[in-house]
């Protein structure tokens, strides 16, 4: 996930090309929820069940939720691995 697109894993068939429009529930770990919608995506790649999408329409208070939840994410992914280092080392 990014404010320029994202990777789907879905039993819906779509082609490379093709035109979506997405309705996004993002939760925080503030514990806030957004709801917000991507007005067009196109499908620049297919793989099995997996696709991936370029947000091509998309309003500046959707890329400003998009930016705070990556950014979530980031910090997420980042304690959790300074976490596992710490605690791999502690055993050491």
């Amino acid at each position: 996930m990014s404010t320029h697109g994202c990777r789907i894993e879905s039993d819906t068939a779509v082609g490379i090309g093709k035109f979506v429009s997405l309705q996004l529930d993002l939760e925080s770990a503030k514990g806030y929820r957004a709801r917000t919608i991507i007005e067009a995506a196109r499908v620049r790649w297919v793989k099995g069940h997996t696709f991936g999408l370029e947000f091509v329409k998309i309003t500046q208070r959707t890329i400003e939720l998009l930016l705070e939840y990556v950014h979530e994410l980031e910090n997420k992914w980042v304690g959790q691995k300074f976490a596992k280092a710490a605690s791999s080392s502690a055993d050491d």
